[in-house]
């Protein structure tokens, strides 16, 4: 029975699920790279959004922890 329902559609919707998940174009939102490089400032201050630290310092970047 899987993937029977891949392209699901009600009243002429798609169905989004883990298997058939929308594009960031299809949501009207940016994809990963497109917000990484929208929030490196424009004084060159990079600035990063992960759970997990930094390997290395680098002078100009911030971290933020989620």
């Amino acid at each position: 029975m899987k993937g029977l329902f891949k392209y699901l559609k009600v009243n002429g919707y798609d169905v989004y699920h883990k298997g058939n998940k929308p594009t960031p174009a299809e949501i009207g939102t940016y994809t990963k790279n497109e917000i990484d490089s929208k929030i490196t400032s424009s004084n060159g201050t990079k600035i990063t959004v992960s759970t997990e630290p930094p390997t290395t310092h680098v002078v100009g970047q911030v971290w933020l922890q989620i």
